[in-house]
């Protein structure tokens, strides 16, 4: 019982790290602040797009860069995701952009 709140509380400190550092970079668009959201996401965003389109490592490739550039791009619109928790943030990352490829 205590691994899992210790857990849970790691995972809300996280939370409050992401949004920290997202709003960072909406506001000053500081560029250390988004590399460290790219180094934290990419394996997860990267390993959920390969499952989705079969493996396929090349568009799983060219889909998680377009994920990250929809962040930077709409970076002040996703400050509210972290409201919900990093897994609403992740949602939202696969599913609400717009710059898919072809």
């Amino acid at each position: 019982m205590r691994f899992l709140f210790r857990w849970v509380l790691q995972l809300e400190m996280n939370m409050i790290e992401d949004a920290e550092l997202l709003r960072r970079f909406a506001s000053t668009r500081a560029d250390d602040a988004f590399a460290e959201l790219v180094q934290r996401y990419l394996n997860l965003v990267y390993s959920a797009v390969l499952r989705k389109v079969d493996g396929n490592r090349q568009l799983a490739e060219e889909v998680t860069q377009s994920v990250f550039i929809d962040l930077a791009r709409k970076a002040d619109s996703l400050l509210g995701a972290f409201r919900f928790g990093g897994l609403a943030l992740y949602q939202r990352l696969l599913c609400g952009g717009e710059s898919r490829p072809g």
